[in-house]
This record gives C-alpha cells, structure tokens and sequence, in this order.
C-alpha cells in the first residue's frame, strides 16, 4: 500500500532498465469519431499500477507483418522489450543501414514491415463528455511518443531561465490531471499535439457512490484508496510482453521470408540474430512460393495494402487508427460527498 503513496521518478522517467494492440473493456480507446467535430476531449488521471507501481509506465515493442501473397497480417511482440534477442529487432537494424544504399528496396520492405512501440498505463478516467459512464472509471490506456513526451517534460522539466519544480504525473497526492485531445492528422493518423497536464498539482478525487474522495495520506484514506484500486483496476500484465509460441516462432520466419525476396538480405538477418531459434526456422522450414533473389534485382511484388512507412522510433499509437468500443452515453449523476463517508464505502468494498 505504502507503494501508492511514495513512488520513485526512474521508474517514470524512461531511465529504468526494464524497458497488435488489444481492445477490449479493460481498455480506454478514445477517437477523433466519436468527439464532437471529429474532437475527442476527455480529462484523465495517470495513477499507478495497485499490483506493482514500478510498472506503471510499461513500453514495449510489437510489430505488423504483412504477407505479400495473401495479404494475411501478423501482430507479435516484439521480444527486445525486456532486451532479449530478436530477429524483428535485427531486420529493423537492417533496413537502417540499407536505407542510404537500398532505398527503394527499404521502402519496398517497409511496406510489409512495421516494428513500433506504445506505453500502457492505468488511468482514471475524470471527466469524459462523450461517453459519462466511462467517468469514475479505472482503464489501461496506451499511448505513444506525444503523450509519453508531455509526461517527460513533468518529470524532467527543461531548466532554463526558471527551475521548475519536477512533478510526477503518477502521483496520488501531488500529481496532475491531463486534458487528453485527439484530433484526426490524416485518414489513418491520429493527432494528440493539443493535449496536455493542467497547471497546478491536486490530488486524485475518486468519485463512487455519489460520493467524492479526495485522496492524501491519512491512513484511514490510504487503505481506502489501496482497496478501491485493487478491486477496480484492470490487471495491466494482460497487456506485457507474451513470449512466442512454436507456431508465431514459423509464422514469423515464414512472414519475413515472404516479405523480403532478397537472399543477401535473409542470410544477413540470420547471420546477425543472436536467436538460435529463428535461425533453426529459417534453415528447417521450407521456403516460400515467392523466389528470393540477388540483392538490387527487379522483383514482381503481388499488391499489397500499403501500410505507412513507419521506423522503430514512432509509436504506433501516435500515428494510426484504432478501433474503439462505443458505450451509449448515460447522463451521470453529479458527485457529492466528504472523506468521512469512507466507513459505508468500505462496506462496499
């Protein structure tokens, strides 16, 4: 419980070790569709994890894998999260150093081949006009580069005419609310740059029963809290790095033998992987229908998708549309109520 109550900044700010989206109930998925003139605006809180608080920020990597000759899509994790070994990293690190040599090889390939990464992390959801019942809610948000820059800026304020004080976005007590506005850059590409925390700190008030509680370090107020996060918090290890079965193992090598039909390529990216699993893949399965091919050769592409042309340094969620539940907007009842209310919720609880 103490945990909630005392976080520490590294494991927010980026410099900790520890390093296909999914959409369901637990997730809160707002769009630029569903605001009001293609406007999402909502008010969030980011709070912490109950299960375990140094996870409360967690990034992880994932990538999109399209097939060129079924236009079949692949989303897996990406095992350099936690710093494995990964051939998706390896090809990424490929296609980089290609790009000045190769780039319409590199452009080609990218065109089947996403590796990105998001952050996740538990959020209440204050106040959100175009879905009320979702207000007083504990949900996992992911969110990319643009979001998890403004966090940054709260925990590692630029220090220069004026020193700003450091504030952890994740606080209980001491943190801030964040305006989250999401307006449409393109068909497919979402723009998150109107966002951002409010001015001044306050603490977290949670709003159930009709009842408003604003959290502080009172103890009684303390187990409240730690209660209500426990029995109201999605579990956010649902959303962690899940390691490859057998069969995603072939599905991978099997993608990436489609997508790249270059032999010099293919027997770099097995020569540089410190996977010893993929390589066995890569030298037991059978090869693809489509024919590989010296590097700088003119190959037939069978038509694709085109999916945007993305490096492993944007977030996928900063740049494309996801679907998002829609709930039926209720009207909510306005909150009202004291602290010393806690005694009947705890009943409740």
């Amino acid at each position: 419980m103490e945990d909630l109550f005392n976080l520490n900044l590294d494991d927010f700010s980026g410099k900790s070790s520890s390093a296909g989206r999914k959409v369901d109930e637990n997730m809160y998925n707002p769009g630029p569709d569903q605001g009001q003139n293609g406007i999402y605006k909502s008010v969030i809180r980011f709070i912490p994890w109950v299960t375990d608080p140094t996870k409360s920020r967690y990034k992880k990597y994932a990538a999109k894998l399209i097939n060129p000759l079924t236009n079949e899509k692949l989303y897996v994790d990406c095992p350099s999260t936690t710093g494995a070994s990964s051939i998706l990293w390896t090809l990424d690190l490929e296609l980089k150093r290609l790009k000045n040599e190769e780039p319409s090889i590199v452009e080609e390939i990218q065109k089947y081949f996403n590796r990105y990464y998001n952050y996740y992390s538990c959020v209440y959801v204050k106040k959100d006009p175009q879905f009320p019942t979702l207000e007083g809610k504990i949900k996992v948000y992911s969110y990319g580069y643009t979001i998890d820059n403004l966090i940054q800026q709260e925990i590692n304020p630029e220090q220069e005419l004026v020193t700003t004080q450091k504030i952890n976005p994740f606080s209980l007590t001491t943190g801030k609310d964040f305006v989250l506005v999401i307006k449409r850059k393109t068909k497919a590409w979402r723009d998150f740059s109107a966002s951002k925390f409010m001015n001044e700190v306050s603490p977290l008030i949670i709003s159930t029963q009709g009842k408003e509680i604003p959290v502080s370090t009172e103890p009684k107020v303390m187990q409240f809290v730690s209660e209500y996060f426990k029995k109201n918090s999605p579990d956010m290890s649902q959303y962690f790095l899940k390691e490859w079965t057998d069969v995603e193992y072939e599905k991978v090598a099997d993608y990436i033998k489609a997508i790249i039909p270059y032999k010099q390529i293919i027997d770099n990216l097995v020569s540089n992987t410190k996977d010893e699993r993929m390589k066995k893949h890569f030298k037991l399965s059978s090869p693809v229908a489509r024919t590989q091919a010296p590097l700088g050769e003119d190959i037939e592409f069978t038509p694709a998708p085109a999916v945007k042309n993305t490096s492993s340094s944007i977030s996928l969620d900063d740049n494309f549309e996801l679907t998002a539940p829609a709930p039926t907007p209720i009207a909510k009842p306005a909150a009202s109520g004291k602290a010393d209310d806690l005694d009947e919720l705890f009943a409740d609880l």
